[in-house]
């Protein structure tokens, strides 16, 4: 698979490219503080060409000795100087394969590495599937209220927003009735003013021909 330096793969991307387990990446990740989006880890293709590249250094390394140099100081091994070369190659051989299964196996395992904030539990079947059901009954029971929720949240909404136009409706009509008083109370006014001046100019009228005396 093509490699980008810059892309960023997710951790199941990341297992799948490097055939390590996704355990020992999730540590490997903690370790080189690699980038996190929605506190999922992430790994630049140039990471990972890093981490497989030492992978392979390391299998390099544990290598079987090469053919032509099963040598062996007498005083480094001395129960092996007395073998054969072909059956000291063998048993160099059968050495190289465990080390190799060892380093396999210390890699397999580290995926059951707990961190400083985990802690591994032990369930007997009986007892895995009861939490099982639970944790079912959990995410259906979290999904309703969640539902739930969202529902009451439109419920509030429309009832807000209801007594909104309830407010406005009736700050309108208070607008209105204040605007008609004081357009009565004018006219009322003019009335009253019209009135007095027609009492007036009677007053005058009648005064001016005599009326008044009577």
């Amino acid at each position: 698979m093509d490699i980008k330096d810059s892309m960023l793969y997710s951790l199941k991307e990341s297992a799948e490219i490097t055939d390590i387990p996704l355990r020992t990446l999730q540590r490997k990740a903690k370790q080189l503080n690699a980038t996190q989006i929605d506190n999922r880890y992430l790994f630049l293709g140039s990471t990972l060409k890093t981490i497989i590249e030492n992978r392979r250094r390391k299998e390099v390394v544990s290598a079987p000795t090469p053919r032509h140099s099963p040598n062996i100081s007498p005083n480094v091994a001395p129960h092996l100087a007395t073998k054969k070369p072909a059956e000291l190659e063998k048993l160099l051989q059968e050495n190289s394969n465990l080390k190799q299964e060892i380093e396999n196996l210390k890699e397999e395992l580290s995926q059951y590495d707990i961190g400083e904030d985990e802690r591994l539990e032990v369930f007997t079947q009986e007892m895995y599937e009861v939490f099982e059901t639970r944790l079912l009954e959990w995410k259906e029971q979290n999904a309703k209220i969640k539902s739930q929720q969202k529902l009451f949240d439109a419920k509030e909404k429309g009832l807000n927003d209801v007594v909104e136009l309830l407010k406005d409706q009736s700050e309108h009509y208070k607008n209105q009735f204040n605007y008609q008083k004081e357009q009565s109370t004018r006219i009322l006014d003019m009335h009253e003013q019209l009135i007095k001046t027609i009492q007036q100019n009677n007053y005058i009228e009648a005064k001016s021909k005599g009326y008044d005396k009577d």
